[in-house]
């Protein structure tokens, strides 16, 4: 960091021995380090000395947000990076729109329990590829969007305006949906994830559902409400209780290359996948999953290289007719660690020494 510093990469403005060197020496510095109470006064007043900025990244509680603290989007206009994370915004900031060359947005919008929606003029930010939006009601990830879920009865509102947001960014390349309070015996249409194939450069996403007691038991059918846009290359899914073999909407993507099925996201004993399916699928994790059973052959994970299992004290056995693996790492699983071992020595056996196993066990 001090190295960083010391090659004018970036300005800390925070301290008064910082504030007394950001003059015209630093108009160069193409990055911007706020941690001070006052940065809408700050910014204003030293903005002509720092046009040339790319990132803008806002660390100090307790500012106050004032109507013109945007104002000074017209004089960045070669801004790449905005992070605001630590100030509330009551909307969308409008002025925000300006930057055009903008490529990573991060703020927060207070969540009043109507429903949130992008303003259709985010799409003039064409070239905008990181999106994170931070609700009350709904955690978020680095590099990613967050969607809030909704209280019940404004849901299907909300979910109209999901389609009409996601058309906003077509450039997305990640994103994250985490619903907070859902109701157990809903129905998959009511969330319309169907609209996430609009995002047709998306290569990343996680969807969370995440209840306080119990498991989802949607009645209609998981395949029918959702579709996964085909550029897909990392999944994460929590929480969804899908059966098995519902997993041949997500076998089924052309690109996918690393799958993560944590905590219930797919129930049930047994998990035998479809031949033809997962065929560029690199990396599998599957954590905190029921299942007891796992058949596979050696057609059904082509080219499957590191497999993780992170307590999943059901499973029995990790499928031997997987010859592509390279790495089998078990965590809080005993069953299925002591089977990882198993294939280790076999392999041995056989002359092979490309496999490695790491088990670890919690008690």
């Amino acid at each position: 960091m001090q190295r960083i510093r010391y090659e004018d990469f970036f300005l800390l403005i925070g301290r008064e021995n910082e504030n007394a060197r950001a003059a015209e020496d630093m108009e160069n510095i193409p990055c911007l380090c706020i941690n001070h109470h006052d940065f809408s006064s700050t910014i204003h007043r030293r903005r002509r000395y720092w046009s040339h900025v790319r990132s803008i990244l806002h660390f100090s509680y307790g500012d106050k947000i004032s109507k013109n603290l945007f104002s000074f989007a017209s004089g960045f206009k070669l801004l790449r990076v905005l992070e605001f994370l630590q100030l509330q915004f009551p909307s969308f900031p409008d002025e925000i729109v300006k930057l055009f060359h903008l490529r990573y947005l991060a703020c927060r919008i207070k969540h009043s329990g109507h429903s949130i929606s992008l303003p259709p003029s985010i799409s003039k930010l064409q070239n905008l590829q990181t999106l994170i939006v931070y609700t009350a009601n709904a955690a978020v990830s680095r590099y990613f969007i967050s969607l809030p879920s909704c209280p019940p009865r404004q849901k299907m509102n909300w979910c109209r305006h999901l389609q009409e947001c996601l058309e906003t960014v077509p450039n997305l390349k990640k994103l994250e949906v985490r619903y907070t309070q859902c109701d157990r015996y809903d129905k998959w249409q009511k969330y319309c994830l169907n609209n996430l194939v609009h995002l047709c450069q998306l290569e990343t996403l996680h969807i969370s559902f995440i209840l306080i007691t119990g498991l989802i038991k949607f009645p209609d059918p998981f395949h029918r409400s959702f579709a996964f846009p085909l550029s897909l290359k990392k999944l994460s899914l929590y929480g969804c209780s899908l059966p098995w073999k519902d997993l041949s909407v997500v076998g089924s993507l052309p690109n996918l290359e690393l799958l993560k099925l944590k905590y219930d996201s797919f129930v049930g004993k047994e998990w035998e996948p479809v031949e033809g399916e997962f065929l560029r699928l690199k990396f599998l994790l599957l954590e905190m999953l029921n299942v007891k059973c796992w058949r596979a052959e050696n057609t059904h994970f082509p080219t499957l290289e590191h497999l993780e299992i992170i307590e999943c004290s059901h499973l029995e056995d990790i499928p031997p007719e997987i010859p592509t693996l390279k790495l089998i790492e078990v965590k809080g699983s005993n069953l299925a660690g002591e089977s990882a071992l198993r294939m280790q020595e076999e392999q041995r056996d056989m002359g092979n020494d490309t496999l490695q196993v790491r088990v670890f066990n919690y008690w």
